[in-house]
C-alpha cells in the first residue's frame, strides 16, 4: 500500500512527555506545576540517577534537566538521553556561576538553556522552541524517507512500463516477421533460430543479461527489411546478378529506418543495420571495420551466418554445421572478431550441437 506524503504536525502539549530533573524539591513542584498548567504530560525525579533509569527504559519527548546535582550531573544525564535519541530536544537550569558549563552544552547538542532564577514565559518559549525544532527535524526526515521511496516506486513503474512497451513492440514485430517467413519456405524458423544462437553467443562473451535480452530481440527481427525485397529474389534458384544483389542488401538499412523511430528499444536499430558489417571492412552497408562495429552486431552476425550457411535456398544446400562452423573459424579475424568467433565454438556444443 502506498504511503501517504507525511504532513508537519504542529507539537501539541498533550501528546507531549517531559521529564523533569532537578534536586531541589520546592524548585521541582513549581516547575512541573507551571508545565502540567500548560497541559505538558510531566514526570518529575528528584534524583538524577533515578531520572537516567527511566530515559534508558522510554525516552522522553523534552528533558528539562538542572545542572549541578550529584553524579550524573545535568551535563552527564543530557549526554546519556542524546546517545537514547540523538534529536531528544534537551534544556538545562543552570546558575548564573556555571554558564560557561550550560554553553558548553549546546556544542554536544543541548536545545537550550535557563539561568536561575528564571522567568516562566521565557521557559514557556524555549521549551515550545525546542519542541518545534525536534518537529521540524522529524517532518524533515520523514518528508526525505518518503520522498527515497516515491522516487523508486515511480522508477520502477517508468522501468515496468517501459518493459510492457518493448515487450509489446518486440511481439508486434515477431508477428510480421512470422508473415515475412511465410513468403517462402526456405526463411522459416530462420529468425527464431538466429535469436537463439545470438543469445548464446552475446551469452559467451560475458555480455550483461539485460545487453543479452537486446541483442536477441535484434535478431529476432533482424531480417525485416526483408519487406522491402521483391519475392521473385528471394525464391530465385540461381545466384543473383549484383544489381540484384545490391536490392537484397538494402534490407539492412529498410529494417533499420523501421525500427529507428522505437526509441524505447535503444540500440536495437543500429544492430540490425549492422548486422552484415565485416570486421575487415567487406561487409555491407557501411563498410565498417572493426570494433567500429556494434558488439550487438557483430553477435547477430556471426549467428546469421552460421544459420544462413546450414539452411537450404533455392540456389543451393545447407552446409553440415561442422563444415559451417569450419568455415567461419578459418576467417576469424576478417570476418569476426577472435572473441565472437571463440563464442560461436563455445556455443556449438549447446546450442548448435555436432555433426
Amino acid at each position: 500500500m502506498k504511503r501517504a506524503a507525511p504532513i508537519a504536525q504542529w507539537p501539541e502539549p498533550s501528546d507531549t512527555s517531559v521529564f523533569a530533573v532537578d534536586d531541589d524539591p520546592a524548585f521541582l513542584r513549581v516547575l512541573v506545576q507551571f508545565l502540567e498548567a500548560k497541559g505538558y504530560e510531566v514526570t518529575a525525579f528528584e534524583s538524577s540517577q533515578e531520572a537516567e533509569k527511566a530515559i534508558r527504559a522510554d525516552c522522553p519527548d523534552l528533558l528539562i534537566t538542572d545542572l549541578l546535582m550529584p553524579e550524573p550531573d545535568g551535563l552527564a544525564l543530557a549526554r546519556i538521553a542524546l546517545e537514547e535519541d540523538p534529536d531528544l530536544p534537551v534544556v538545562v537550569l543552570t546558575g548564573a556561576g556555571d554558564v560557561s558549563s550550560a554553553a558548553e552544552g549546546l556544542r554536544i547538542g543541548l536545545a537550550d538553556y535557563l539561568l536561575k532564577p528564571m522567568d516562566f514565559l521565557t521557559l514557556e518559549r524555549t521549551v515550545w522552541r525546542s519542541l518545534l525544532q525536534r518537529t521540524q527535524v522529524d517532518f524533515h526526515r520523514e518528508s526525505e524517507a518518503w520522498m527515497r521511496e516515491e522516487l523508486e516506486a515511480r522508477t520502477q513503474d517508468a522501468i515496468r512500463k517501459a518493459q510492457q512497451l518493448e515487450d509489446v513492440t518486440v511481439g508486434a514485430f515477431s508477428a510480421l516477421m512470422g508473415a515475412l517467413e511465410g513468403r517462402t519456405p526456405h526463411f522459416k524458423g530462420h529468425s527464431k533460430a538466429v535469436a537463439t544462437l545470438s543469445e548464446a553467443v552475446a551469452t559467451g562473451c560475458r555480455l550483461p543479461q539485460k545487453e543479452v535480452n537486446l541483442i536477441q530481440a535484434a535478431a529476432f527481427v533482424h531480417d525485416i527489411g526483408m519487406i522491402g525485397v521483391p519475392d521473385q529474389l528471394l525464391d530465385k534458384p540461381s545466384d543473383l546478378t549484383p544489381e540484384e544483389t545490391k536490392k537484397v542488401q538494402e534490407h539492412c538499412v529498410i529494417g533499420a529506418g523501421i525500427l529507428r523511430p522505437f526509441t524505447h528499444l535503444g540500440p536495437l536499430s543500429e544492430y540490425v543495420l549492422h548486422h552484415h558489417e565485416r570486421a575487415d571492412g567487406s561487409g555491407y552497408p557501411n563498410r565498417l571495420i572493426g570494433d567500429d562495429i556494434p558488439l550487438g552486431a557483430q553477435v547477430i552476425g556471426v549467428a546469421e551466418m552460421y544459420c544462413a550457411m546450414t539452411e537450404a535456398r533455392p540456389h543451393r544446400p545447407p552446409m553440415t554445421p561442422g563444415a559451417a562452423l569450419g568455415k567461419i573459424v578459418e576467417a576469424r579475424d576478417r570476418w569476426f572478431s577472435g572473441q565472437i568467433t571463440d563464442a560461436l565454438e563455445a556455443a556449438r556444443s549447446s546450442v548448435l550441437g555436432n555433426d
